[in-house]
């Protein structure tokens, strides 16, 4: 829009003035840019992430005067995205991402009088740079050599105050028993506590193992060992005397006295 006047006398003669400064008005808001798309996305331990606008916004009377990638934080605990704060503007891409923290992006564009549109935002990025607390180390009811049917175990658990545990898992090491004496261990396996699955004739010892939803991962220390035979011996043989039967002597002989065996 411009403006100018018009004076006319009483005689019907008329003089114009000059014309104003043009003035353009648009009083709607630009289209908003479309969702812009972030390289990282859920629970992860990395603390940079690159971010690809979406769609530009546009304005079709005024023009776009600007467009600027804005960042939104809020604090991570157990698992939980909290209030997220103001969004301030961020350069891409943003390496100052800290453990403990939720992030969101999205565009802003602005037109020439003033007026905004904001994209949607992206996923939420949720950083856990920690590692969770180590379990303690199991402790077991029976120790030493036992004939229980079931291993008692007490394992505690760990936490995590960023991502939250995603897992705790007991694990069970076996090795054979011979003699009293245990062989090569095997590879660990998950076991339920308290345990019943535990081999006899078998050495056993447990550990527990934390993994918060990063994928990072603790181990608690190893359990005593606990060697399980569920098995009597063998028995010995009946000893033979001499003499036998009917005796005047006042000494018998038993010979060779064989002694019981156990193979655990």
């Amino acid at each position: 829009h411009a403006y100018f006047s018009v004076a006319t006398n009483r005689v019907g003669v008329s003089v114009t003035s000059g014309e104003s400064a043009i003035v353009k008005v648009d009083r709607t808001a630009p289209v908003a840019p479309g969702q812009p798309t972030a390289s990282l996305a859920g629970f992860t331990a990395a603390t940079s992430a690159t971010i690809v606008d979406g769609t530009a916004g546009s304005d079709p009377e005024s023009g776009v005067a600007s467009s600027q990638l804005y960042r939104r934080m809020a604090t991570l605990a157990n698992g939980v995205c909290g209030t997220y704060g103001a969004g301030s503007i961020h350069a891409s891409p943003d390496a100052s991402l800290v453990g403990g923290a939720c992030y969101t992006y999205y565009t802003l564009v602005t037109n020439g009088v003033g007026l905004s549109a904001a994209s949607p935002e992206t996923p939420a990025i949720l950083v856990d740079t920690t590692a969770p607390t180590t379990p303690p180390t199991p402790t077991l009811l029976q120790s030493g050599f036992t004939a229980a049917a079931t291993i008692d175990v007490s394992a505690g658990s760990s936490s995590d105050p960023e991502s939250g545990l995603a897992s705790w898992t007991v694990f069970r090491r076996s090795a054979p028993l011979a003699a009293g004496v245990c062989g090569t261990w095997e590879a660990p396996v998950a076991v339920a506590v308290p345990d019943a699955s535990a081999a006899t004739g078998a050495c056993h010892a447990y550990f527990s193992v934390a993994t918060n939803r990063v994928g990072v991962s603790v181990t608690s220390g190893e359990s005593a060992i606990v060697k399980v035979d569920r098995t009597a011996p063998v028995a010995p043989p009946i000893p033979v005397p001499s003499p036998s039967g009917y005796t005047s002597s006042t000494t018998v002989s038993l010979g060779s006295v064989l002694p019981g065996s156990d193979p655990e």
